[in-house]
């Protein structure tokens, strides 16, 4: 047996120095825990010299630790860090865990989640659960090639891959014809890997709602546990299982992660829609910006919240939607959304121009505001190039970001679409005073003429700290839009439960009403889905509404 370390797969230089660096990561991950120079060069076949430089990159940035005694590389703790929030923005774990724990009690197996990555195209395990003492089934990270076992089957046989008129490849459909059979007629496929002869796996699709695989579910078991028996029994539950999960992604209920969007209104939403209309389990899910509307569009999400000044851009494929999105509906308008345009206080009064040589943040690029608030620098003859040329600069970042930032005095304005009073700005106003800025009328004017989702609006009085006039701005309102091959009863149920909740939904977000999107948006060219519209036509006197707080 050779003493030379076994090669890693990497992209071995690809993409220069950078490409080389991440290939000297990639080994802590998918290699051995702890590398030494040489050894870690001789494995990926790369010089010394580079890989010392960039083994010195990576612990200066925290990626790496360095043991001082053995002189061995480690992964670091900002590696771990980083792990930590992956962990939490990585949404598909967490929604089969809870699933894949109870099928683990309920069959006395291993089951685990592989995800489908098609860049390889390969699947690697997200995790694993187990009843009881159950020994371990997986490597927790290993990737897979498609063909090399039953987890990667279940994805290939929902893939173009497994279909000879797509790829001319004939053996792959004759090699799995068993298999893709029994998983057409019973939902899941069994496959014992030829070089492994102690275990048997049991695979079924996790499917999104254009039916492209995610991922699969998989439940392994020792072969001498294996019988006919048993395997009908753990391909059922795990192939109801994996439908189940299935399910979740079809009935996404996309709430915005944008100021716009009130999290505790729309999970309260989507609680009473689930107790109201057993057919519709949804699953409330952050996403924004134009990848928000295109997601809807695409079928891979039920019902998503929309700014109303949006929708026009969307439907024409005006910029940020590169594309059409012609399969829009509208569902019901929620809150009317003022645009909030906050100064610190500190500096001197200044005009909506004047924001131009300051540092503001308008939301993240592509969202609703930032989009607003360039057209509305646009009409005020001051492009985004001429930022940086008065003093001042445009950055676009997330409203948590934004906040964390102006509160500590390395932002000078906010801007935000938002239901006032927004409670996340009063509290704002106590760290870092602030002062609204209001829109001169011929602005607003020329806006609205070039938006039929906008209108003119108010903010109050008083309803933020050092701001005891009204504030003129534009505003446009918040709106549930679907797609058009949501059933008709089904968004008519939508509609009428959260009209029977309305004061309900009032308490966790003052503002809220429930109305007819084609009356708030007069010329809107996203049509209304026909059982909204039906709703609407039923009840023509039952728009509930409530207190605005002087709003418009």
């Amino acid at each position: 047996m050779s003493n030379k370390p076994a090669r890693i797969e990497g992209s071995r230089g690809k993409g220069g120095a950078a490409g080389k660096t991440l290939d000297v990561l990639k080994a802590f991950a998918d290699g051995q825990e702890a590398w030494g120079v040489r050894e870690l060069a001789a494995a990926l076949e790369l010089p010394t010299s580079s890989v010392h430089r960039s083994l010195k990159i990576l612990q200066e940035y925290g990626l790496l630790g360095r043991d001082d005694v053995s002189g061995r590389y480690r992964l670091g703790n900002e590696w771990h860090r980083w792990s930590a929030l992956s962990r939490r923005q990585f949404r598909l774990p967490g929604l089969v865990r809870p699933v894949a724990q109870a099928l683990a009690s309920e069959i006395d197996s291993t089951v685990w989640l592989a995800v489908f990555d098609p860049s390889g195209p390969h699947v690697w395990a997200a995790f694993e659960a187990s009843a009881g003492t159950v020994e371990s089934a997986v490597q927790i990270g290993l990737e897979e090639p498609l063909t090399a076992g039953a987890a990667g089957l279940a994805v290939l046989a929902n893939t173009a891959l497994a279909t000879p008129a797509e790829t001319g490849n004939l053996d792959i459909s004759e090699r799995f014809v068993a298999e893709f059979a029994q998983l057409a007629e019973h939902g899941y496929l069994c496959y014992t890997d030829d070089n492994d002869n102690f275990s048997v796996s049991l695979a079924a699709p996790i499917l999104n709602a254009q039916r492209q695989p995610l991922g699969s579910l998989v439940v392994t078991m020792p072969a001498r546990q294996f019988s006919p028996e048993r395997s009908a029994q753990a391909g059922a539950a795990v192939a109801s299982a994996a439908r189940r999960i299935s399910m979740t992604f079809a009935t996404r209920f996309l709430t915005g992660s944008d100021a716009a969007s009130s999290q505790p209104g729309m999970q309260t939403l989507a609680n009473i829609l689930r107790v109201r209309n057993k057919r519709l389990e949804l699953t409330p899910w952050r996403s924004g910006g134009s990848d928000k509307l295109r997601e809807i569009n695409d079928g891979c999400a039920a019902y998503a919240t929309a700014v109303g000044s949006a929708l026009n851009d969307a439907r024409s494929g005006v910029a940020p939607y590169p594309q059409p999105l012609d399969r829009l509906r509208t569902v019901m308008a929620l809150a009317p959304l003022q645009l909030h345009i906050l100064v610190a206080a500190d500096l001197p009064p200044i005009s909506f121009c004047d924001l131009a040589g300051l540092r503001v943040s308008a939301g993240e690029r592509d969202y609703a505001t930032a989009v607003l608030y360039l057209r509305l620098m646009e009409e005020a003859g001051i492009g985004e190039s001429d930022f940086e040329r008065l003093g001042g600069g445009c950055f676009f970042l997330d409203y948590k970001e934004s906040n964390r930032l102006f509160q500590q005095g390395r932002l000078d304005a906010l801007v935000s679409l938002n239901a006032a009073p927004n409670p996340r700005y009063r509290n704002l106003a106590r760290k870092r005073p602030f002062r609204l800025l209001g829109l001169e009328d011929d602005l607003i004017s020329r806006a609205m003429e070039k938006s039929s989702g906008l209108h003119r609006g108010t903010i109050a009085a008083g309803l933020y700290t050092g701001q005891p006039d009204a504030i003129s701005t534009v505003a446009s309102p918040l709106v549930i839009v679907t797609t058009q091959d949501r059933e008709d009863d089904e968004v008519h149920d939508f509609v009428r439960a959260a009209s029977d909740h309305a004061e309900e939904l009032a308490q966790m977000k003052p503002g809220f009403t429930i109305q007819n999107p084609n009356t708030v948006l007069p010329g809107c060219l996203v049509p209304m889905h026909p059982g909204g519209a039906r709703f609407f036509a039923e009840n023509t006197t039952r728009t509930r509404k409530v207190d605005t707080y002087g709003s418009t």
